[in-house]
């Protein structure tokens, strides 16, 4: 199977550096998701309130989840590098703040 960023595309070379951070980002942050994941079941797990478990866990992150929904769709005018690390930060709040909003919970 063919990657979208791999050599076999005729951009290849002029893209290769915006595909390989973006590869990597996904990579970082997914091992970071995976290790953040259990932390927040076990706290979850551990709170109790008269609304129950996971409900103030749902309603306390659906506010952070909206402003960082917005802030990773913003492009800031920043240099190439600076722009990936903020792609680097609203990922990583995305992905630790998105699983919180799981009906499945409820």
């Amino acid at each position: 199977m063919r990657s979208i960023c791999g050599p076999g595309d005729s951009a290849h070379d002029k893209f290769d550096r915006k595909c390989t951070a973006a590869n990597t980002l996904t990579l970082v942050v997914g091992i970071g998701s995976a290790l953040f994941d259990p932390i927040m079941g076990i706290l979850a797990d551990r709170t109790k309130t008269r609304w129950g478990r996971f409900l103030p866990w749902i309603l306390g992150t659906a506010v952070l989840f909206g402003i960082v929904a917005v802030l990773a769709f913003i492009a800031p005018a920043f240099t190439p590098s600076g722009k990936l690390l903020c792609a680097y930060i609203t990922f990583t709040l995305l992905l630790a703040v998105a699983p919180r909003q799981d009906p499945v919970w409820l």
